[in-house]
């Protein structure tokens, strides 16, 4: 359902989406965006994410974020996932 919903996203943006079995899905973003903004501009939607960052060791973190799937229903997951690449259109355009 993850890649269904996110086969349309602009590649150089969101070049990988990972982890899409069990209670998590990591979304690696291009470079060129910030994580820490997007963290915080996510959460004014009441969309919590956590960077990959503390999962990384050394230098080779690669600028990702992880989503919870734990208790997001199938509904709410197409919502979700849709908004979130709206705000990443947005950071980067701005």
């Amino acid at each position: 359902l993850i890649k269904q919903i996110t086969s349309h996203w602009d590649q150089n943006l969101v070049p990988l989406v990972s982890g899409t079995g069990g209670y998590y899905c990591s979304i690696t973003l291009n470079n060129k965006i910030d994580v820490t903004k997007l963290i915080r501009r996510l959460a004014q939607e009441k969309i919590y994410v956590a960077s990959n960052q503390s999962s990384f060791y050394g230098d080779n973190y690669d600028n990702s974020i992880r989503f919870s799937l734990s208790r997001v229903e199938e509904g709410e997951l197409k919502i979700v996932l849709n908004r979130f690449y709206e705000i990443v259109l947005e950071l980067t355009n701005n």
